[in-house]
């Protein structure tokens, strides 16, 4: 080798490194993406997964130990939105609860239904409209809505089954089909305060440098931006925005709204998703010109406190545990006056918390947050008086440089000054007093800074809006003006409800909220909530009483639905501390209303009302809405308020029935498709006399069965009990054998024949005589039932659809649930492998992924009661009818067929959650 030198190899391999550069460099930067997409995942995760007001040596004193880390996850309540616009809301499309291909498919081929998870209306909001502005009021849980949002998606993607992930929780929490959206979490009051924002305007920025000043994140800020931005061009991100209110100034404001519409903008962006929160007051619709759509959170009803209270409990004590604190704390809730507290998700978890500490539970509003920072004070044996003179102080300069467009923290230096003259110590000592508060108290923590330099802020907002009002309550004369000068300011709004329960002084700032220029059904709301306030302390002035109670009339009249239901229940508040029978005269003139929101707002108004339980009158008249009032959404508020109150239409051992005469009538389909089934196409049958229920067994009738039999109750019942409020509901989570039972359980007592209907039977009470496609007719209406279409997403009362009633007048036979007859699909025998084996009357054999289907052959067409179909000793799938609240309009159709394994357990697939769009309804032999 004569031309061989010693550096022949690097002039070889510097061609070829230079050729493989770029690939290298693409290698590097996904390696340091994927790295730092990780330590992202895993700070968001550990960022939003605590809960605020939980201290970390918090003790309860029946449990005798300290409370186990209470992750958010864990004890997590979905809230319901609304649209504030009713029409809107009724017409929007629904995305989330619509099968795959994929499941179309598999229901085609099997009968089987795909088991759908349940799904939050907030993930079914966000898909249906993409850019979402969530408004609620303080407390009632924004954030915490971002959070979980954020933490679903978050372990989705991270999918490290060691730590209990699942590429899949997307799916099963939210209902959100494919690839799960990138989360990107934003606190907006941080964000102002950045330098990317001050100096560029720029939010991604901003955004990148608090992120890696709160969660530790070691690459630079510039590889933060990046990563950001390289994930938002790619699209499926979900960006979260807390905190749009709480920038105070306008021009900031409107900046922001900028910034937000540029991140939505590009081909790419149409995948993300962005929601933004905001109080009612602090949004101005800065955001509607980038085609952001709004939603209301609402307050927790019954059913919602109910699991708030046994998730807590349950990850306090284990579900293994005695379970009489949680019965305790459900009966307490239930008072008179606490209502309106529990429907506050941060009033009900400091109520929680109180009750854990064994303490009374207040029912102001006040009270609840002033004995939660005493019973923490206890805990800690700290001096609750000293203390509370510190929290004042800060609480009240915090108050004040924020109407000044500061930040809700104290730099530490300013912090220490506050102190220092509170309690007139030297600046050591307030050092010391400073720590000591923001590490052991609960009520303080440290917060960001842009210098760097350490601060001090409440541990949450409605905490600092609390000491502050104690503030102005302990130096009326000369705070009160500073009061009454800023209530109107969105930082403010709470302080003054706060305040009426505790200053002397409230029918005055009741009077200020009224006395301004222009006043709005919001500000309206605040006054009548200090007016309520102060008039169960006596101190509202007859004159102010009667200047509130005729702003809220206007409201009621001429406000939003949910403006006005809020207006409504104030009055009634008002007006019980006087008499009861200005209540009930109040509400009998609001229900014959010539405005159908006024009359619904009157009936769901009378859920919170106690004397209406004993109100037989009103109950009547309620019970002949639902089935008379020409407005659906009427209909159902009376319905729902039924379903608290009872409904004198549901008699537990009187089911009503309507008789259907014997005689022949056309039995399936119209049109029939090439792959139908025998018994699809349509024939003429004769059915004897019979008669069927007029509506399906409701969740009260069924709890009679329950309590009386000891059977089994369903698996969505929580001691034995239906939810609160569905009363009315018809029955569901109930298989065939729970159905077959009760009709026994029902012939028993009665002694009378009931049992389920036959298929024949049941299709004749739906369509009569004539073959027509809906119980109604041939057309579709989409307001005549209860499907996909009408957009309930959940059962409704029964009968609240009169114009949908099948010529013998029986109701809800097309949607709401899907109902159980007595007969059998056809035969079945079990193949080696364990499945069973179906056949749809073809003979040649059928090999499938899961085991070998025999085809054999079945019932012969037309129906014949005789030939076997209706014995109920065999087992075999059984027929099931009329769609449900999940169903499209087809499924809805009198001739459509479904099926069903009869035993929830006993089929090899079952899951929780099958059969809750499953009932049933009684029939008569009649001779």
């Amino acid at each position: 080798m004569s031309g061989f030198t010693p550096d022949i190899f690097p002039r070889l391999l510097d061609p070829l490194s230079k050729l493989f550069e770029p690939l290298l460099r693409w290698a590097k930067t996904q390696r340091r993406s994927r790295r730092l997409e990780r330590r992202y995942l895993n700070a968001l995760i550990q960022h939003c997964n605590g809960l605020p007001l939980r201290p970390p040596e918090f003790a309860g004193h029946e449990i005798g130990a300290r409370v186990p880390p209470m992750y958010l996850e864990w004890v997590y309540v979905e809230p319901l939105v609304s649209d504030p616009n009713p029409e809107a809301r009724a017409q929007a499309a629904v995305t989330p609860g619509e099968l795959t291909p994929e499941q179309t498919l598999w229901q085609r081929l099997t009968g089987h239904k795909p088991c759908l998870p349940r799904i939050g209306e907030v993930g079914e909001a966000l898909l249906s409209t993409r850019r979402l502005v969530l408004r609620g009021a303080a407390g009632s849980g924004k954030s915490t809505i971002l959070r979980y949002l954020a933490i679903t998606c978050a372990r989705a993607i991270r999918n490290s089954r060691r730590r209990g992930d699942s590429p899949r929780l997307a799916w099963e929490r939210l209902g959100w089909h494919g690839r799960p959206p990138f989360p990107i979490l934003v606190q907006l009051e941080d964000v102002v305060r950045m330098p990317g924002w001050i100096k560029e305007r720029s939010l991604p920025r901003a955004a990148a440098e608090v992120m890696k000043r709160d969660w530790q994140l070691e690459n630079s800020v510039d590889e933060i931006v990046q990563f950001l931005m390289r994930k938002l061009d790619g699209g499926r991100c979900l960006i979260l925005l807390d905190g749009f209110d709480v920038l105070i100034d306008k021009q900031t404001r409107r900046d922001m709204a900028r910034q937000i519409g540029f991140w939505g903008r590009g081909e790419s962006s149409r995948t993300n998703l962005m929601v933004v929160t905001c109080r009612p007051e602090g949004y101005e619709g800065e955001l509607s010109e980038f085609d952001f759509s709004v939603r209301d959170i609402e307050p927790f009803g019954e059913t919602q406190i109910e699991e708030f209270v046994q998730r807590r409990y349950d990850a306090v004590r284990g579900p293994r545990l005695d379970r009489d604190p949680v019965c305790d704390l459900r009966d307490k809730l239930h008072a008179p006056g606490m209502q309106n507290l529990a429907g506050n998700p941060l009033l009900l978890d400091l109520l929680f918390l109180l009750h854990l500490y064994d303490k009374e539970l207040p029912d102001q509003r006040y009270l609840v947050y002033r004995e939660y920072a005493r019973a923490l004070a206890e805990q800690r044996g700290t001096d609750w008086k000293r203390q509370e003179q510190v929290l004042e102080a800060l609480a009240l300069q915090m108050q004040e440089q924020l109407t000044q467009g500061g930040p809700t923290h104290l730099e530490w230096l300013e912090g220490k000054k506050v102190v220092a003259a509170a309690l007139r110590v030297s600046d050591e000592q307030a050092n010391t007093e400073l720590v000591s508060l923001c590490v052991e108290s609960g009520l303080l923590q440290y917060g960001p800074s842009r210098t760097g330099e350490r601060t001090v802020r409440f541990s949450h907002a409605a905490l600092r809006h609390f000491f502050a009002a104690r503030a102005i309550a302990a130096e009326e004369g000369r705070q009160l003006g500073l009061l009454r000068e800023y209530a109107f300011h969105p930082e403010w709004r709470e302080v003054a409800l706060l305040y009426a329960g505790a200053g002397k002084r409230s029918s005055e700032v009741v009077a200020s909220l009224l006395r301004k220029p222009s006043v709005t059904s919001d500000d309206i709301l605040l006054a009548g909530q200090c007016a309520y306030t102060a008039a169960k302390r006596q101190l509202l002035m007859p004159a102010v009483r009667v200047q509130v109670e005729q702003s809220l009339r206007n409201v009621v009249e001429a406000g939003s639905e949910s403006a006005a239901l809020h207006a409504l229940n104030l009055l009634i508040l008002i007006r019980g501390f006087e008499s009861a029978r200005r209540v009930i005269a109040l509400l009998s003139e609001l229900l014959e209303s010539e405005h159908a929101s006024v009359r619904a707002v009157a009936a769901r108004a009378m859920i919170s009302l106690e004397e209406g339980r004993q109100h037989i009158d009103l109950h009547e008249k309620l019970a002949w809405m639902v089935e008379k009032d020409p407005d659906l959404n009427v209909r159902w508020a009376a319905g729902q308020t039924l379903g608290h109150l009872g409904d004198p239409r549901i008699a537990p051992l009187h089911p009503q029935v309507v008789e259907v005469p014997e005689g022949k009538f056309l039995m399936g389909e119209r049109v029939v498709f090439f792959d139908a089934d025998p018994f699809a196409r349509m024939h003429c049958i004769f059915v004897p006399r019979f008669a069927i229920g007029r509506y399906p067994v409701t969740e009260s009738e069924y709890q009679v069965f329950v309590a009386e039999t000891g059977h089994e109750p369903p698996y969505h019942w929580q001691d034995r009990r239906y939810p609160a409020g569905r009363a009315n509901h018809p029955v569901v989570n109930v298989d065939w054998f729970d159905a077959m039972a009760y009709c026994a359980w029902l012939a028993e007592r009665t002694g009378l024949p009931y049992r389920l209907p036959t298929e024949a039977e049941w299709e004749k009470a739906a369509r009569g005589t004539d073959g027509r496609d809906w119980p109604w007719g041939n057309e579709f209406r989409p307001s005549s039932c209860n499907t996909r279409e009408a957009g309930f997403r959940t059962t409704t009362p029964v009968g609240i659809f009169p114009d949908s009633a099948s010529p013998f007048g029986a109701q809800d036979m097309a949607g709401n649930v899907w109902e159980w007859c007595s007969t059998l699909w056809g035969s079945y025998s079990f193949t080696a492998s364990g499945y069973i084996s179906r056949h749809i009357g073809r003979q040649s054999p059928v090999s499938m992924s899961r085991g070998h289907f025999r085809r054999v052959k079945v019932f012969d067409a037309p129906y014949r009661p005789d030939d076997g179909r209706e014995d109920t000793n065999r087992m075999g799938y059984r027929i099931l009818r009329g769609g449900s609240y999940r169903g499209n309009i087809w499924e809805a159709v009198c001739s459509y067929r479904h099926r069903l394994w009869p035993r929830a357990s006993g089929w090899p697939d079952a899951r929780p959650g099958e059969l809750d769009d499953v009932g049933f309804r009684v029939a008569l032999t009649v001779t």
